[in-house]
């Protein structure tokens, strides 16, 4: 994933990534968002929960891909990356790919 995203966003911001972390030990915590290069939500944090629980997110890694209005596009994110590459970027930013809408959710990530 950091390669993916740094790879689209050599000249401009096109995606950006929130880590969500599931580990319930804030070591692995701790040594996972050493090196990352992207957002993420402290240990713990009742977000966490809260989107597990409405995205019904049981194991990882889980990949969601939302526009900047916060409308969910797609659930597979990880499976359109893995198959389509920058081409799954397109689909979503065009519209292709467009699964659920949901406009409450801008909020959520900020």
């Amino acid at each position: 994933m950091r390669d993916f995203q740094l790879e689209l966003n050599q000249d401009s911001n096109v995606i950006e990534i929130i880590y969500i972390c599931l580990d319930f030990d804030e070591v692995k915590f701790k040594k996972h968002i050493e090196n990352l290069p992207w957002a993420y939500y402290p240990y713990q944090d009742p977000k966490i929960k809260e989107l597990s629980s409405k995205y019904e997110i049981t194991g990882i890694p889980k990949v969601l891909v939302f526009n900047k209005n916060g409308n969910l596009l797609t659930v597979n994110g990880r499976k359109e990356i893995y198959l389509k590459g920058r081409q799954a970027v397109f689909n979503w930013l065009t519209g292709n790919k467009s699964i659920k809408e949901n406009p409450s959710l801008s909020n959520e990530f900020s």
